[in-house]
């Protein structure tokens, strides 16, 4: 709860920065991406912080994916030691496989968005993938993951 509240906070003041007259964003008819107005230096600054932002905070979960793997690992080899068995070993996988398909996707997603303006046509299909992707990814393949981690934590239980 802390952390979505810090993520909201963080949210609001790069958008409150960039919507400020020191920096100016527009957004134009018909378009559903926001372009930002590259003759006001902090304009830039703040699009580079932003962009690095989001490239820092996929690195934090990616380590913190490791440090759950490895601790993970950690406890099914001193489990399998007390007690050899071969499906213990790898009961709750589902874990690490929602691990990775949500690093994949978060990763993709920023990887797109962030540096597919250089490799993508200019257009408005383009626009609509960079932009609700991201909704997607939060609004139906977040909660399908949950429901499917969940049915095979309870299953392997």
């Amino acid at each position: 709860m802390i952390l979505a509240a810090f993520g909201w906070l963080t949210g609001l003041a790069h958008f409150t920065l960039l919507a400020s007259p020191c920096c100016r964003l527009h957004i134009l008819p018909n378009h559903y991406k926001i372009s930002i107005d590259e003759a006001f230096p902090g304009t830039i600054l703040m699009a580079a912080i932003g962009s690095s932002y989001v490239l820092a905070m996929n690195g934090v979960i990616l380590t913190v994916y490791v440090v759950l793997f490895g601790y993970m690992f950690r406890l099914r080899l001193t489990f399998v030691l007390n007690k050899p068995s071969l499906f213990s070993m790898w009961k709750q996988n589902s874990i690490l496989v929602f691990a990775i398909i949500r690093f994949m996707s978060d990763s993709s997603y920023t990887a797109v968005y962030q540096f597919g303006v250089a490799f993508f046509p200019v257009s408005l299909l383009a626009e609509v993938v960079a932009m609700f992707s991201h909704q997607l990814d939060k609004l139906i393949l977040m909660p399908v993951l949950l429901l499917a981690v969940s049915k095979l934590v309870l299953l392997e239980a």
